[in-house]
């Protein structure tokens, strides 16, 4: 599992810390920050309760082989479509 722990109060604007890393990154903060601030874009802000200025960020999941097969991806994906 890869995450990433955003602040958007530390300096550097979150939208391009994040843009910075990888394309499905920049994806997400397209969907979520202010390309001009950093911070939650409006929409977000409205859909997400209050996060303070930490926002955890699901990058990529993986599993080890010995563990695929058991159902866990399914479980996974609903609980990421659940989470944001």
């Amino acid at each position: 599992m890869t995450l990433f722990r955003v602040h958007v109060d530390r300096g550097q604007n979150a939208f391009w810390a994040l843009e910075g890393e990888t394309e499905e990154l920049y994806e997400i903060a397209r969907a979520v920050l202010d390309p001009d601030t950093g911070n939650l874009n409006e929409s977000a802000n409205e859909a997400l309760e209050y996060v303070g200025s930490g926002l955890l960020v699901m990058d990529r999941v993986s599993s080890d082989e010995d563990w695929r097969g058991y159902g866990l991806g399914v479980v996974l994906t609903a609980w990421r479509q659940f989470s944001g």
